[in-house]
């Protein structure tokens, strides 16, 4: 796998989301979002165990082929 694109980030898609982006690194791995989402995300963050998610967004333009 090259790269993962998840949808939804949920408390599950959160969990998956943070172990693959543990194993393949950031650039690997994105949430599909739209841009409104994407904005509030960047500017809010999720929080998982009272720790901000790096996680990366993108939207369906932006996305690589997953």
């Amino acid at each position: 796998m090259k790269n993962i694109t998840l949808i939804g980030c949920g408390a599950v898609g959160a969990l998956y989301g943070l172990r693959l982006h543990n194993l393949l690194g950031r650039e690997h791995v994105c949430f599909l979002v739209d841009e409104k989402r994407k904005k509030r995300y960047e500017r809010e963050g999720i929080f998982l165990n009272g720790q901000r998610a790096p996680f990366r967004y993108c939207t369906p333009e932006e996305a690589k082929p997953a």
